[in-house]
């Protein structure tokens, strides 16, 4: 099983409530996988690049090639700030930035530290 699907099966164990809608796999391995998670009329885009990670947008203010608001690098870290942003009953706030750990250099997503 792949961190994808991993992903997509803890996310409906742990929220049997939200909706996942996904786009068609890539063709190759190499390239992105989308899914769409909503609950409670919050809306989570994740993005997930095997060798690379997973890229989380949840402001609904973001165009079409901005970026992703966060960067994850391992599953135990995306998955955790996915737990947060979906139990949230408040405003999503900032996105997670870690003054220590650099900005990517597109400047829209953050690094986040696969220990986190």
């Amino acid at each position: 099983m792949t961190e994808y699907e991993n992903l997509k099966m803890m996310l409906t164990i742990l929220f049997p409530d939200c909706v996942l809608r996904e786009e068609d796999p890539p063709v190759e391995g190499s390239h992105s996988y989308y899914l769409d998670v909503a609950r409670n009329g919050r809306l989570v885009v994740v993005e997930y690049r095997p060798g690379r990670g997973f890229g989380i947008t949840w402001r609904t203010d973001v165009g079409y090639g901005e970026g992703h608001d966060e960067i994850h690098r391992a599953l135990p870290s995306a998955l955790a700030r996915l737990i947060g942003l979906l139990e949230s009953e408040t405003s999503l706030g900032s996105p997670l930035f870690i003054p220590s750990v650099p900005i990517a250099a597109s400047g829209s997503a953050r690094e986040i530290s696969p220990t986190r």
